[in-house]
């Protein structure tokens, strides 16, 4: 057993409370910033909002009064506030990459039943913008749904969308890609083939970190859980998501479907096996639960957890643990816990503790 005294005394108090979530994708609708304009068109003002930022605004032309005059004053407010008192109600935001999608609060435009089909497909091809070479394991999102698919060996894909809805928001990714996100009417757009821009490098001696496939997503157990598309989608979309409950069976068939991996729940109940981008609150699993990122709070597993990230919390699993990323907390398991980084607090096992960095 390997422990640190004074991690007893907050594991409790830190369940309750709760934690920020601290993974790689950035929410920049929570970031704080400061800008001032006066008598500018809404199309101009969103670019420089963007620009104070870091990050950039996609939306549909046509939902938005972009000739209309605005003027912002803000100080240290959250962009998320600066939207609210700019646009007022009627839109809501999807942070994906390094975007701020802005889509209508109401449904979309219902396509009359006697006009639409029960769902369309879109298909086409996906090349690099620069070499004009086929990009295969790409990612196709439709942002206000849960639908997604993949390039195959050819760089080509399928994706099938409702047909209820006049428009879709879809979104083309792939890791070391520029995303690129257009709107398109499905009734009459049925191909549509799309170029991705490799992102710039860096200065020479100031490399880019390098966006390397997920390690957890490697192991023996999750790829034979984990449908590669899950996998694919959640190592090239980079969103912000998150939900307060998730049912799911095995990692493919549940209320989230095969964008699992790129969602935080609050509750997650995993009857067989899930997979999740995320969990702040508590994950409950009769044989196995894989967490992509972070885990906050509790975990409970039959047989084992899988951790990508840092973990803080309570984590019991009748066989095993596994967290790539540093402990702190409670891990409690039948035969062993393995730790990749450090360790703060209580470690229990009925055969082995293995940490691999420092306590």
């Amino acid at each position: 057993m390997k422990w640190n005294r004074s991690a007893l005394y907050f594991i409790i108090p830190m369940l309750v409370a709760g934690n920020p979530i601290l993974s790689g994708q950035t929410n920049h609708l929570e970031k704080k910033i400061s800008i001032d304009l006066n008598g500018m068109k809404l199309k101009n003002a969103l670019p420089k909002i963007g620009d104070s930022g870091g990050f950039q605004f996609s939306y549909n032309s046509e939902i938005l009064p972009g000739d209309s005059i605005v003027s912002v004053h803000a100080s240290n407010q959250t962009v998320n506030q600066i939207l609210k008192n700019l646009m007022g109600t009627g839109y809501r935001y999807k942070v994906l990459g390094n975007h701020i999608i802005l889509l209508p609060d109401a449904p979309a435009k219902r396509i009359p039943k006697s006009e639409r089909n029960q769902e369309y497909t879109i298909t086409g091809y996906i090349y690099d913008a620069q070499t004009g070479a086929i990009i295969s394991s790409a990612s196709i999102y439709e942002v206000e749904g849960m639908f997604v698919s993949a390039t195959d060996s050819r760089g080509y894909y399928t994706l099938t969308v409702p047909g209820d809805r006049d428009q879709q928001v879809l979104s083309y990714s792939k890791a070391g890609y520029l995303d690129t996100l257009i709107v398109v009417k499905p009734k009459e757009q049925p191909l549509v083939n799309i170029t991705l821009t490799p992102k710039p490098r860096a200065a020479a001696g100031n490399p880019l970190p390098e966006h390397a496939v997920s390690s957890l997503d490697e192991r023996k157990l999750v790829k034979a859980l984990v449908p590669a598309k899950t996998r694919i989608t959640a190592d090239n979309i980079e969103v912000v998501e998150r939900r307060w409950a998730q049912v799911s069976f095995l990692p493919f068939i549940g209320s989230n479907r095969f964008v699992s991996g790129l969602i935080t729940n609050r509750l997650s109940l995993n009857i067989f096996a899930g997979y999740s981008g995320g969990i702040r609150g508590l994950e409950m699993g009769s044989f196995l639960n894989v967490v992509r990122n972070e885990m906050y709070g509790v975990q409970v597993s039959g047989f084992g957890n899988i951790v990508g990230k840092k973990s803080k919390g309570v984590q019991l699993s009748g066989f095993f643990n596994v967290d790539a990323g540093s402990f702190t907390g409670l891990q409690s398991s039948g035969f062993s816990n393995v730790v990749m980084d450090t360790i703060r607090g209580v470690q229990l096992a009925g055969f082995s503790n293995v940490l691999r960095g420092p306590m």
